[in-house]
């Protein structure tokens, strides 16, 4: 082997190991956002046979009501891992969420014919981040007042 082989093989490793460190600090960093979306992926691409399972209370609308819980929970979880708090990282963590949940619509009948892409799940994808931002800044301002109160 000569030197420049082995010289580009070991900038090789430092750049995987590099890669490796990077990529399971973001994992560890965000690990609940990634579960969250995991199973928001599960759930958006089953079969309606499936979900049809899950509505036990016979509710109306309940998959609309699901996409709400869901993308709150999703976007609660994330500004919970970044305890948001300046008005961009809302703004992020929020266009995060909006683009995954597009995303998985778009692709929706694409992976699982029985599945369709509809504009009211993403409305409800949409109501169910603004919330999470809402609860979360008004929360994390209410708590910020009664610590500053407190000392």
């Amino acid at each position: 082997m000569s030197p420049v082989e082995y010289k580009n093989i070991n900038k090789l490793r430092l750049y995987l190991t590099f890669y490796t460190f990077i990529s399971m600090k973001f994992i560890r960093n965000n690990i609940l956002s990634i579960i969250v979306a995991f199973l928001i992926i599960f759930l958006s691409f089953m079969n309606t046979s499936g979900i049809s399972k899950f509505n036990i209370l016979r509710i109306n609308n309940a998959d609309k009501i699901m996409h709400m819980f869901m993308y709150f929970l999703f976007t609660a979880t994330i500004s919970y891992e970044h305890r948001i708090k300046k008005r961009k990282h809302y703004i992020l963590s929020g266009l995060v969420a909006f683009l995954f949940g597009l995303i998985i619509e778009i692709f929706q009948p694409v992976i699982n014919p029985a599945r369709s892409k509809e504009i009211i799940d993403i409305l409800f994808n949409l109501t169910g981040i603004v919330l999470a931002l809402g609860i979360w800044f008004f929360l994390s301002k209410f708590l910020k007042d009664l610590q500053h109160h407190i000392h």
